[in-house]
């Protein structure tokens, strides 16, 4: 009978200490201590040298999917898949396969080589080197 009185007892101040330990928890950060991101002023645009100026932005009318390599050149503003195989869906429904793609920004086209497969419908195409250009259609 003792042992159940300890027991309890052991169990009753266990709880106790949880119960103050919750309340000894850090708040939340207040809205001053939270960090901000340095932006423009208010009335502008995008800082031309702002840190989102050096994520390139692709065409929203295609999707890049595969096993490659990825690279970016800011001086040609071109991005590069390589090393495995790269698919590129247009969204008029031009599917592109290709070992290596190279996406010019500033030109608007995509450089696809090595083991190219370009599906049109029911059409295939071959070949070690494509060209689309995807604002054309």
């Amino acid at each position: 009978m003792p042992h159940r009185a300890l027991a309890a007892l052991l169990f009753v101040f266990l709880l106790t200490l949880t119960g103050n330990r919750a309340q000894t928890d850090d708040p939340p950060p207040s809205a001053e201590d939270l960090l901000t991101l340095p932006g423009p002023e208010e009335g502008e645009g995008p800082r031309e040298n702002g840190p989102f100026q050096l994520v390139p932005t692709l065409p929203e009318s295609i999707r890049v999917s595969g096993d490659y390599a990825i690279s970016y050149d800011a001086a040609t503003e071109t991005v590069r898949y390589q090393g495995g195989l790269v698919n590129i869906l247009a969204d008029n429904g031009i599917q592109l396969f290709a070992r290596d793609a190279t996406i010019d920004l500033k030109n608007k086209f995509i450089r696809f080589t090595g083991d190219v497969s370009v599906y049109q419908g029911a059409v295939l195409h071959r070949g070690e080197t494509a060209v689309y250009h995807y604002e054309d259609e």
